[in-house]
């Protein structure tokens, strides 16, 4: 049992861990945040932005309901825009189309 459990953890320090790439601020969020934004592997688009003094609480954004529209960047990004008060409070804030 030892044995498997050191070879699982080898295995997930080896596997190359690719940081999300840095994205533009959107408008409403203040400056000196950091800001991220990518596609998963199922087609959804990402965004994460990180105030310059953040607070080290995050705000998880879902949404309340399916979308019949293809998800967009723009659409995530607009959530990050209308929710930068948040931000503004010192939250992370992170969600997904």
């Amino acid at each position: 049992m030892n044995l498997l459990l050191a070879f699982a953890l080898a295995a997930g320090l080896t596997t190359p861990v690719h940081p999300a790439p840095a994205a533009p601020r959107p408008e409403n969020v203040p400056a000196g945040t950091t800001c991220y934004e990518g596609r998963d592997a199922n087609g959804a688009y990402y965004a994460i932005a990180v105030p310059k003094k953040w607070n080290k609480n995050l705000d998880v954004h879902a949404h309340g309901g399916p979308d019949l529209d293809d998800p967009t960047p723009e659409r995530t990004r607009d959530d990050l825009n209308r929710r930068a008060v948040m931000v503004k409070e010192g939250y992370a804030w992170a969600g997904s189309s």
